[in-house]
């Protein structure tokens, strides 16, 4: 069997908490959605609601520190929409912002992460050399975190644990009001018999609509790959909720194809 996971709904609710300075380990979350586009459908902390918390925090932030804009923002979208959000939708909820700071930069995201490179094989060739290897977060660019529920899922499933662990799998009725056989990233039954996702009920209502592009988004854009289809790869831009027009689809189009051209099948150049 095969399935796809990320750490993120593990992380994601816990440094929003932590960014806030409450204790993650008191945080009960349960999140679903697309991969990087989740949210909480449940949430508490201590066993108490959680909003009359953050809220509180959230105006001790504002008024003292500002050191952080990506937390506060994340928090201030978590008290608004009254849902615990994946890091990316500062994206989606920010993006004029976000833009503008992202282009001031000297250097990209990706200039970045090749940046740091060097150091991670290093650090993997050291602790290769180890009789036993451990790997430290600031230099294993992901992975770390990803191998270790890989494990955890894997133990599960072979020693027929019956443990819930969040996956990205067939929505099967998973998540009302998403298309059955569309990939969500939902909390999962595992056991010897594979992974069953579990029912969460549907999403808040504030980012329904989001999600669903992002959905729409993703199907397109794995059509335009398989059928190598240009005039599906241009709709899978355009229903993308950061692209505002036609016009910027079609130059973003024009403009990454022809950097990918040699990398790209006919029909999608």
């Amino acid at each position: 069997p095969v399935v796809s996971l990320c750490e993120g709904p593990i992380v994601f609710p816990r440094d929003l908490v932590r960014s806030a300075g409450l204790d993650p380990a008191k945080l009960e979350a349960i999140m679903a959605g697309l991969n990087h586009a989740c949210w909480s459908v449940r949430q508490s902390y201590d066993g108490e609601p959680l909003w009359p918390l953050l809220e509180a925090r959230l105006e001790e932030k504002r008024r003292s520190d500002q050191s952080d804009r990506d937390a506060t923002r994340l928090l201030e979208l978590a008290v608004a929409l009254r849902s615990l959000p994946a890091s990316y939708m500062r994206y989606y909820y920010y993006r004029d912002e976000v833009l503008r700071e992202l282009q001031a930069k000297p250097t990209s995201r990706a200039e970045d992460i090749l940046a740091q490179l060097g150091d991670y094989w290093r650090h993997y060739e050291e602790q290769a050399q180890r009789e036993n290897p451990v790997l430290e977060p600031e230099r294993s660019r992901g992975g770390i975190f990803e191998l270790e529920l890989a494990v955890d899922v894997m133990d599960s499933f072979f020693n027929d644990k019956r443990e819930i662990w969040t996956l990205n799998v067939p929505n099967r009725g998973a998540l009302p009001g998403t298309p059955p056989d569309r990939v969500v990233e939902v909390p999962c039954l595992v056991d010897k018999t594979g992974f069953t996702p579990l029912v969460v009920g549907p999403l808040p209502a504030p980012v329904r609509g989001l999600v669903g592009a992002l959905g729409e988004y993703q199907e397109l854009a794995a059509r335009a790959a398989w059928e190598e289809d240009r005039r599906l790869a241009l709709q899978a831009l355009v229903s993308n909720p950061l692209v505002p027009s036609l016009p910027v689809a079609q130059a973003l189009y024009a403009e990454m194809s022809a950097a990918q051209a040699a990398f790209l099948p006919a029909g999608l150049r």
